[in-house]
């Protein structure tokens, strides 16, 4: 009987080094943190206030394209790639180009200015890949276009 009780003393003690091997696999590459990396975005915002006399389509901006982007605790700061274009009554404009954005608030919040749209979404914590948040952007006359945006980490 002391050999029986023997092997499951044997067999539990395999079973608790198995299982402390499966914790952290330190040979696995770093992955990034937060929302470092490249990200493809877009956004759409519609003035659903406004109504134009010719029955045309509301106004508002809409667009998107890549931010690469680096999160060091709660800051965020990149570049960007944009397409977009805006549309009031009777008249559209286009617009693009690259440069730099950061986030305006170092807390829990991705908040920052592109091309007279206010971005904002609440900062995740560890890594994800996909962010969704809100748009407004000015159109004067007359009042702002709001919307949603999203952006989604590429491979």
């Amino acid at each position: 009987m002391a050999l029986a009780g023997g092997r499951w003393a044997v067999v539990l003690l395999t079973v608790s080094l198995v299982a402390a091997g499966c914790g952290d696999d330190s040979t696995a590459p770093p992955r990034p943190s937060g929302l470092t990396g490249r990200w493809n975005y877009s956004y759409n915002a519609i003035d659903t206030q406004t109504k134009c006399p010719d029955g045309g389509p509301r106004p508002g901006c809409g667009g998107g394209g890549t931010f690469d982007l680096v999160q060091v605790g709660r800051r965020v700061t990149g570049t960007y790639s944009t397409d977009a274009g805006c549309q009031r009554c009777g008249h559209a404009w286009d617009y693009g180009g690259t440069g730099t954005i950061r986030s305006t608030r170092n807390l829990t919040t991705f908040e920052f200015e592109l091309n007279g749209c206010e971005f904002r979404a609440d900062l995740p914590i560890g890594l994800v890949d996909e962010v969704v948040g809100t748009v407004r952007c000015g159109l004067e006359p007359g009042p702002e276009a709001v919307g949603t945006w999203r952006m989604i980490r590429t491979p």
